[in-house]
């Protein structure tokens, strides 16, 4: 990234507030004019009791595989003692909050979940005791598929996700002040189409963690452009937009 690659472009970024700083300073670095418009607030799990009961009972795991730094955070909250050497994140953004705290984890590139089980290590998981600290609500594939597999699987789910109200006035205004919307997940994709019609976001760029969520945004009606960055991390989000501003390309054809 060098400064001035993505001179005026004006984007908007969805994440929680108090995650959105490291990618806002990016883009403003790289020249975007860049705004944060919170779609997401990270809250305590509805059963921290439960969350913390499963953290416990699986300190002796074969491994603990974390789906977030989100997920970091609400495990260190509830149950910061006694964890398994053997940690696995999705995201080097998991990895780092794992590292803040001390704790050395593997993360293979790319950030999705598909990419994740993939890696060697997960492929032969025959009777391993696997426990994946993660979200309310999340997606099942790490579940399903490492169970498919032969692991004995479990969750802990450490936090959940809560939609961040606007007012209309404020919504409008951050949608026209920007040409690129930057969503990190589809739960931020099914916040911002309950905020504002489909028909008003199509002529907006938007920039999607993975090619599951550019389904859902086209499903829903969205005609614009979509684009997809190699991995899901500030830097490949940046990256995207620099490609994208030197040769504009939809990375989601209709």
């Amino acid at each position: 990234m060098s400064a001035g690659t993505l001179a005026g472009l004006r984007v908007l970024v969805t994440r929680p507030a108090h995650q959105a700083a490291p990618l806002l300073g990016m883009l403003e670095a790289a020249g975007a004019i860049a705004h944060s418009l919170p779609l997401l607030a990270i809250a305590p799990p509805q059963d921290p009791a439960a969350a913390r009961a499963a953290l416990r009972a699986h300190g002796d795991a074969d491994l603990w595989l974390f789906t977030s730094a989100n997920a970091v955070e609400g495990a260190m909250a509830l149950h910061p003692e006694n964890w398994p050497r053997r940690l696995l994140a999705l995201g080097q953004g998991s990895a780092r909050a794992l590292a803040r705290y001390g704790h050395v984890a593997m993360a293979p590139e790319g950030g999705r979940s598909e990419d994740l089980l993939q890696w060697p290590e997960l492929k032969a998981v025959q009777g391993q005791r696997i426990l994946i600290v993660t979200g309310e609500g999340g997606r099942r594939l790490l579940v399903d598929t490492l169970t498919a597999r032969g692991a004995r699987v479990a969750q802990a789910c450490c936090y959940r996700r809560e939609r961040v109200t606007h007012a209309p006035a404020e919504v409008a205004q951050a949608l026209a002040d920007s040409e690129v919307l930057v969503l990190t997940s589809g739960e931020a994709l099914e916040a911002l189409l309950a905020l504002a019609p489909v028909e008003t976001l199509t002529a907006r760029t938007l920039l999607l963690p993975s090619p599951r969520v550019a389904a859902a945004a086209r499903a829903a009606g969205f005609g614009g452009p979509i684009l997809l960055p190699a991995a899901v991390s500030d830097a490949a989000l940046v990256s995207r937009l620099e490609q994208w501003q030197r040769a504009p390309h939809n990375d989601c054809p209709q």
